[in-house]
């Protein structure tokens, strides 16, 4: 079980969100009948296990790169003193920092960095307003462990210099230097966000010993309402990048992630959602009905002798939300090294299938949506480099223990009498389907085997605890 979690937070959760066109991907692979790998279900479990290794020794890699370590190091000595803006350290630009530092840790989460590259709007517009009253030098003193500042409102830039290394430090040499321009703003009658600017450019470059490791970058167009319509946020590490894109249409929206060591390829995912994405088609996925109820009680009325009945009768509102109106269908992708999931869903049809089946009792209800989920979705796990597939993904049906806690009522001696009693029910879980037709539930196919990841994931944190004098422990 750990090494399933492990591997999936390495695989899959290091990001949490996708959604790119990628049209190309769902043409060479048949979702319905993929054309298998001539491998054995042992084989492709070691190339999973090597493709998971090969992951963590990128890690390692971009671990020990300059651009990492001097962002590290920057913050760290940011966070110890008290020198600095309040407005630079919640700027658009630390938060890029920030997720920079958490790639670097034992538990790292791309998802972080790729929504800091969105840079929020709140923040910039934030910097934007006092930017001439910020901009100027921040000069470490190794005397009071701190920043001192010398302003310059005509520079149009934020800069600080500072040791790039903890080697660096103990000479006492500033040799890193980090510059933050000026955010630029396009201005507008943004209703949707009721704000009056949006950013459109934002970027910051930093050097060791005046060579660039790392530069950050932020440009967006917006729509007449305020939507983004195209985006592209990009952060490099030397020869690492971290990218986003995201685009948007009346009938598409398109976003893609990707995470890059010179030509190859560590992580990429994206999606591309079709339908009608329009404030007229939001507003008609909601229908709002008036439910009439009624209540009543019966009390003892002593002037009549009789029991009586008195009815109320009620109303509220009901809002019920069709996203089928809005969103159509779906496809996405996520890869990772050489090993790549693509999906597609026809939504539409799921939301319409969903709807006939939602009020059928629970064994019944599971059934159903095994078939309904298997007929509208599909999902295959290939090798990237050629598209072979190394297993498809199919919902189905199970049965699961649970525990269920009992009590009742004994007037005798005025107590409760608990006791709890095992019970099965049927539950949907996925399980991968192999080229010779064998079965594995997820759980099962992770459960054993990939000793050497967990051996190469703690050998990568043992660089953590050396490079920045960290004490964390080892996964057992």
């Amino acid at each position: 079980m750990k090494i399933k979690i492990l591997f999936l937070a390495m695989c899959a959760s290091i990001i949490s969100s996708c959604s790119k066109d990628d049209d190309k991907t769902t043409e060479e692979v048949n979702l319905e009948k993929p054309v298998y790998a001539e491998k054995t279900v042992a084989e492709t479990k070691v190339d999973m296990e090597n493709t998971g290794i090969k992951m963590v020794n990128e890690l390692k890699a971009m671990n020990q790169d300059q651009g990492v370590k001097a962002t590290v190091n920057l913050l760290e000595l940011m966070n110890i003193g008290t020198g600095v803006n309040g407005s630079i350290k919640n700027s658009a630009y630390f938060q890029v920092m920030a997720a920079v530092k958490n790639i670097s840790s034992n538990n790292p989460d791309a998802n972080v960095i790729f929504k800091s590259l969105k840079a929020e709007t709140s923040n910039s517009l934030e910097l934007e307003a006092e930017f001439d009253k910020i901009a100027g030098v921040y000069t470490y003193n190794y005397t009071k462990n701190d920043f001192d500042f010398a302003a310059n409102a005509s520079s149009g830039q934020v800069v600080f210099k500072f040791p790039a290394s903890i080697a660096s430090k103990k000479a006492k040499n500033n040799d890193g230097k980090l510059v933050i321009s000026k955010p630029k703003f396009v201005t507008g009658n943004f209703t949707l966000v009721d704000t009056k600017e949006m950013p459109s450019e934002l970027k910051y470059e930093l050097s060791v010993d005046g060579t660039v490791v790392s530069s950050f970058s932020f440009t967006a167009s917006y729509t007449d309402e305020g939507l983004p319509s195209n985006v592209e946020g990009k952060l490099t590490l030397g020869a690492f990048e971290l990218k986003l894109t995201y685009g948007y249409k009346e009938t598409e929206v398109t976003v893609n992630y990707s995470f890059t060591h010179g030509s190859t390829t560590i992580l990429d995912l994206g999606g591309t959602a079709g339908g009608k994405f329009t404030k007229a088609a939001i507003d008609n996925a909601q229908e709002t009905k008036t439910i009439k109820d009624t209540s009543s009680y019966t009390y003892y009325n002593y002037e009549t002798g009789q029991y009586e009945t008195i009815q109320n009768i009620y109303e509220y509102k009901e809002t019920e939300t069709f996203p089928e109106r809005v969103l159509y269908n779906a496809n996405a992708h996520f890869q990772f090294m050489d090993m790549k999931i693509v999906g597609q869903i026809d939504f539409a049809n799921f939301m319409k299938e969903y709807r006939k089946i939602e009020e059928n009792k629970y064994s019944a209800y599971i059934d159903s949506a095994v078939s309904m989920i298997n007929k509208n979705m599909a999902l295959v796990v290939v090798y990237a480099s050629d598209n072979k597939a190394v297993a498809k993904a199919e919902a189905y049906a199970k049965n699961e223990k649970y525990d269920e806690y009992n009590c009742t009522w004994d007037a005798n001696t005025w107590e409760y009498n608990c006791s709890t009693v095992q019970k099965t029910r049927k539950v949907i879980d996925v399980q991968m389907v192999f080229a010779d037709g064998s079965k594995s539930s997820m759980e099962t196919y992770f459960n054993q085997g990939f000793d050497n990841l967990i051996t190469s994931f703690n050998s990568f944190i043992d660089d953590l605890n050396k490079t920045y004098n960290w004490k964390i422990n080892h996964i057992n």
